[in-house]
Order: structure tokens, then C-alpha cells, then sequence
């Protein structure tokens, strides 16, 4: 690899990474949405033991979280308190690791902005941008 080769060459690691970054939050986001479709269905048919099992969808109550990118129900326990279930903890690092690629790509392009090409900038920030929006598409489905 010659001298003149190489910023280009880093350049297009610096844009991989932020569209792996990018990749990855649209991932969760897909978690998130099987999670919450049908949610009524999916917490009456996974009803924690210990709690009241009944055919009525008023005894529990049932949201999609942001945090983590989930399911969350809330039963009636049989003691008299409730019982809540969460589904989406395992996304959360991939969310975080994510985040972190992209915000690592964006820096590092910042930084050596003289050794990569405008097209590698724009594809970086391009992706970082992606990424932003994966995150807005979480927060929105969350509490539409």
C-alpha cells in the first residue's frame, strides 16, 4: 500500500464502522417492534406464574418500553400486589455498542478530516444519521 492509499483506506474503516453502528440500532428497533406487536396477545399468553390468569385484558396492563426496547406487562398477582414482566434487556448493549460505534466513527473522522476523502465523511455522517433516526424510531413506536 502506497503512501497516498492509505488515508483513503482509513477513511473507509471509519465508515464501516459507523454503518455497523447504524445497522446494529435498526436491529434492536426490530426486537422492539415483534415484541410489541399484538402486545395484548403476547402478555395473555405469557402469563408469569403467580399470577391471576383470567380471560379479561383488563387484569393486566401492557406497554411498549424505550428502555429497554421492549415489552413490559403488568398482572395482577394472586397475593393482592402485581407482577410485572419486561421483555428487551438483552438489546440494551447492542443499543449502547451502537451508539458507541457510530459516536467512535464520527470522532476519529473529525480527527483525521485531512487524511480521508469528502465522499467518506459524507457516507460517515450519513450513517451516524441513520443511526439517529433508529433511535427516534424507537422513542416514537414507544409511545405511540
Amino acid at each position: 500500500m502506497t503512501k497516498a492509499e492509505r488515508p483513503r483506506t482509513l477513511g473507509w474503516w471509519f465508515v464501516l464502522l459507523s454503518a455497523l453502528g447504524a445497522v446494529l440500532i435498526w436491529f434492536v428497533f426490530i426486537g422492539q417492534y415483534a415484541d410489541g406487536r399484538e402486545i395484548e396477545g403476547q402478555c395473555f399468553g405469557n402469563v408469569p406464574p403467580g399470577a391471576v390468569a383470567t380471560e379479561d385484558s383488563s387484569a393486566y396492563e401492557a406497554d411498549i418500553t424505550f428502555l429497554p426496547p421492549g415489552r413490559q406487562c403488568t398482572y395482577a398477582a394472586t397475593d393482592g400486589g402485581t407482577i410485572t414482566t419486561q421483555t428487551g434487556e438483552s438489546r440494551v448493549p447492542i443499543a449502547f455498542l451502537a451508539t458507541g460505534l457510530g459516536l467512535l466513527a464520527l470522532v476519529l473522522t473529525w480527527a483525521f478530516r485531512r487524511r480521508t476523502t469528502a465522499m467518506q465523511q459524507v457516507l460517515t455522517h450519513s450513517a451516524l444519521l441513520v443511526l439517529g433516526l433508529g433511535w427516534a424510531t424507537i422513542a416514537i413506536y414507544a409511545n405511540g
